[in-house]
């Protein structure tokens, strides 16, 4: 997703993780999913994770002129075929 807001202040970008994070707890809570939000940028259920955010902007002088988010949820993801290594740590 991309979006260009208006006199956005660069001060402020920290916290549009941490709405992103918010926003994807929500919505695995509407599905009955309990998870965890690991700082950075990390969601974890159960104690795997299961979705990263990544956040790339385009600053002007003091404030934001676009924001770029990528999220990456894992779903209908087979752990039948995996290396172990990452069964332990990936749902």
């Amino acid at each position: 997703m991309a979006f260009s807001p208006l006199n956005f202040p660069k001060e402020y970008l920290p916290y549009i993780v941490k709405l992103s994070a918010l926003s994807i707890t929500s919505f695995l809570f509407f599905y009955s999913i309990s998870s965890q939000i690991k700082l950075p940028n990390d969601i974890y259920v159960n104690g795997k994770k299961i979705a990263g955010i990544l956040i790339d902007t385009k600053v002007k002088k003091d404030y934001v002129e676009k924001i770029y988010i990528g999220i990456g949820l894992n779903v209908n993801n087979s752990m039948k075929n995996r290396v172990d290594e990452i069964s332990k740590i990936a749902i």
